[in-house]
C-alpha cells in the first residue's frame, strides 16, 4: 500500500513546500560510505529546500532564516539550528552535530560529529530533493486544549503555560512542555524523561513516541492515537480505516497515517495491537464492526457511551445540584445536597480493579473510602447483597462508614459495583445523629437502581 502522507508545514506562517519521493527508508549509507568519495557540502545555500527519503524522513533547509526542519518517518517533528560557522553548513539534531556529504547521483548523506549517547540519529539516512514532500510542524498554540484516545486517556494542554496534565484510569502525571529547537520538537516532560509529540498532517490528532516508534511506554499507557477533544468521528473516516506494513506497521484512519513501530501484530479482523504481561493494548480507534465481541477493549470502546445507574425519584425536597460533570469518555461525577444537609453522590469512574492481585470487596471498599477527604474513618461494615448483585448482574456492595472527628464527623452508606470496564458509586452523607432512621429508606432507594443506556 503506498503512503497517504500529506504533510502541512506551519511555522508563524504556513508554508507550502514541494518536493519529489524517491529512495528507501532501508536506504542507508554505511560511515566508511559518507565521507570515501563522497564530496563535502560547502554551500549552505545548496541545501536549501526540502529533501527526504522516500517522502518518509524529511529534511528541510532555510539558510536565510537559519534553521532547518528534520521530521522522523515515525513522528516527531522539529526545528533547528542550521549554520555554517565552521565553513560548512551543519545542523544540531539531538545534541549532535551534523554535517553533509553528497554522493554522485545526488544523495544526501547526513554525517554525525562525535558518537554516543541514544538519542536517535539520522547519520548515515540517504536524501533526495523531493519536489512533493510536506512537513506538519504545529506550533504549541495549536495543541492548546482536550485531547483523548481510543482508551479514554486524556491529556490536557494549556499552550499559554506550556504545561500539560494526563490521565488514565491507573496513571496521572502533570508537567511542562518544551522544544529545545534541536529538531525533534514539543515534547512532554513527564518525571525526568521526554515524550515527543508526533503531529498528524492535519493537525487534529497526534500520537506520542518516548523510546518507541508510535509509542509511549512498554506497558501500553498513553499509546495509539490522540484525538482533539476525543472527537473521533470529526477527525476520520472510519469506513477506511485500516492497519498495513510497509518496513513499520502503520495505522491509516481515513484522513491520516501514523507510524506504530515493529512491535505491533494485526489480528485477522483487522485490529493492530502489542500485549504486555497478557494484556492487549490497541493502537487506535478503529471501525466498531470490527471489534471482537471476546476483547474486552472492542467492547469497552465500540460503545458511544457509558451505562448511568440511576432508579426512581428521591424522596427528599429542595434538592440542589452542587456538582454535575461529564467527561469525554463518558464517566461521571454528580452531588446534590437537601434542605437538611443530606448529601447524595452518584459517580462512574474508569475501573481500576486487578482481579488477579485484588480481592473485590476490598477494591470497592477503598473507592468508597476515598469519598471522604477526613484523615481518619472508621469502617462499619461492607457486605454484599445478594439482592441488588441479582438486580445488575454484578457484584454489589453496600460499605458504611464514619469519617472526621467531633462535630465534623459524617457517615457515609454507599451502593457500590463494578462491571469490569467501570466502578459505580451511589451513597448519602450526613451527619451521625441524622443517619439514625434513614438507613430503611436508603435501603429502599438502593433496590430501585439499574444500570440504563439512556442517561
Amino acid at each position: 500500500m503506498s503512503k497517504r502522507l500529506h504533510l502541512t508545514f506551519v511555522l508563524a506562517l504556513i508554508l507550502c513546500l514541494s518536493l519529489t519521493a524517491c529512495g528507501s527508508d532501508n536506504d542507508l549509507a554505511s560511515p566508511d560510505e559518507v565521507a570515501k568519495g563522497n564530496e563535502l557540502v560547502t554551500d549552505m545555500a545548496f541545501l536549501d529546500g526540502m529533501w527526504s527519503n522516500d517522502g518518509l524522513s524529511m529534511l528541510y533547509f532555510n539558510s536565510d532564516g537559519g534553521y532547518y526542519v528534520y521530521h522522523s518517518t515515525y513522528g516527531p517533528t522539529g526545528r533547528g539550528e542550521f549554520t555554517d560557522e565552521t565553513g560548512k553548513p551543519m545542523i544540531n539534531y539531538g545534541g549532535f552535530l551534523y554535517d553533509f556529504y553528497l554522493r554522485d547521483d545526488g544523495v544526501l548523506l547526513p554525517n554525525q560529529n562525535g558518537e554516543g549517547g541514544d538519542t536517535p540519529d539520522i547519520d548515515h539516512h540517504t536524501f533526495r530533493r523531493d519536489n512533493e514532500a510536506e512537513i506538519c510542524l504545529w506550533e504549541l498554540d495549536n495543541y492548546d486544549g482536550m485531547w483523548q484516545n481510543a482508551a479514554g486517556e486524556t491529556i490536557v494542554i494549556d499552550a499559554s503555560l506550556s504545561e500539560y496534565t494526563a490521565c488514565s484510569s491507573k496513571y496521572s502525571s502533570s508537567g511542562t512542555i518544551g522544544d529545545e529547537e534541536q529538531g525533534r520538537g514539543l515534547y512532554l516532560y513527564d518525571d525526568g524523561s521526554r515524550a515527543y509529540i508526533c503531529p498528524s498532517a492535519d493537525g487534529n490528532s497526534f500520537t506520542i513516541s518516548s523510546g518507541f516508534a508510535g509509542r509511549y511506554s512498554e506497558d501500553g499507557h498513553f499509546d495509539g492515537v490522540f484525538y482533539r477533544d476525543g472527537d473521533i468521528e470529526a477527525y476520520t473516516d472510519l469506513s477506511n480505516a485500516e492497519f498495513y506494513y510497509d518496513f513499520w506497521q502503520w495505522y491509516f484512519d481515513g484522513v491520516n497515517d501514523y507510524c506504530l513501530g515493529d512491535d505491533y501484530e494485526v489480528r485477522e479482523d483487522g485490529l493492530a495491537y502489542h500485549v504486555k504481561d497478557g494484556k492487549v493494548y490497541p493502537a487506535g480507534w478503529i471501525p466498531e464492526e470490527r471489534y471482537d465481541p471476546a476483547d474486552d477493549w472492542g467492547e469497552q470502546f465500540a460503545a458511544d457511551k457509558i451505562l448511568v445507574l440511576t432508579g426512581g425519584v428521591l424522596p427528599f425536597t429542595n434538592i440542589q445540584n452542587l456538582s454535575s460533570d461529564n467527561n469525554p469518555d463518558g464517566t461521571y461525577y454528580y452531588e446534590d445536597v437537601t434542605e437538611d444537609g443530606l448529601i447524595v453522590v452518584n459517580i462512574a469512574e474508569q475501573s481500576c480493579f486487578e482481579p488477579d492481585v485484588q480481592d473485590m470487596e476490598d477494591y470497592l471498599t477503598a473507592c468508597v473510602l476515598s469519598l471522604s477527604d477526613a484523615d481518619t474513618y472508621e469502617l462499619l461494615s461492607a457486605e454484599e447483597n445478594e439482592e441488588y448483585s441479582e438486580n445488575l448482574s454484578y457484584p454489589v456492595y453496600i460499605v458504611k462508614y464514619t469519617a472526621g472527628d467531633g462535630e465534623d464527623t459524617r457517615r457515609w452508606i454507599v451502593f457500590a459495583t463494578d462491571t469490569d470496564n467501570y466502578t459505580y458509586l451511589y451513597g448519602f452523607c450526613e451527619a451521625p445523629d441524622a443517619a439514625e432512621d434513614m438507613d430503611e429508606t436508603y435501603q429502599s432507594i438502593f433496590a430501585q437502581l439499574y444500570l440504563s443506556d439512556e442517561g
